[in-house]
């Protein structure tokens, strides 16, 4: 599970979704959309990003969908836990005192050093309990999609491409019954 971006240039408490808004790969991604599928997980709704579909009945299309969607998040998360696992740094109890341009140095030698082991199939420890019970609540506690930053137009766009993207998982589904589809990290754009 390598990393292949990361934006450290911003605090600790700055949220995600302020971070994405600004942030250039977010404009590349707006402008390879209209051409391509890509999708985003994990933040507010358009038509390049993908967020779960809540209350979704079980069985149907939508919940298909949401499934598919959570097991490629986790890839997201499971990525995360294993930075963090390496370098307990990065964890949220580690209370460092840097200059922000010191700390975001730090992230990403923390990142470039992941992926090196990665590469060289190094092994990764695993958090106890108590810090991946405590790094997920801080994680639910940050996590929300800021509707307010989307204009209807936007949502409209992001609701039309997650309902041809449902129609079409749901389509596929029964090859991917036939087969043994592997929903690896690799198959995702994430």
């Amino acid at each position: 599970m390598e990393i292949i971006s990361v934006d450290a240039s911003y605090g600790g408490a700055t949220h995600d979704s302020f971070i994405w808004t600004n942030h250039p790969l977010r404009q590349h991604l707006e402008q390879l959309s209209r051409n391509e599928s890509i999708w985003l997980l994990g933040y507010a709704l358009r038509k390049y990003i993908m967020t779960p579909i809540t209350n979704t009945v079980p069985g149907s299309q939508e919940a298909h969908y949401t499934s598919v969607h959570v097991r490629t998040r986790n890839v997201i998360e499971r990525t995360i836990g294993l930075l963090k696992a390496r370098f307990r740094c990065l964890l949220v109890h580690t209370v460092r005192h840097y200059a922000p341009e010191v700390a975001a140095s730090i992230v990403n030698v923390c990142v470039v050093l992941h992926n090196m082991t990665v590469k060289s199939k190094i092994p990764a420890p695993t958090l106890t309990d108590e810090y991946a019970t405590s790094e997920g609540t801080m994680q639910l506690h940050h996590t929300h999609h800021d509707l307010s930053q989307s204009s209807s137009a936007e949502l409209n766009e992001g609701l039309a491409a997650r309902r041809a993207l449902v129609s079409r998982l749901w389509s596929s589904r029964a090859s991917t019954n036939k087969k043994n589809i592997d929903y690896s990290e690799k198959h995702y754009n994430v």
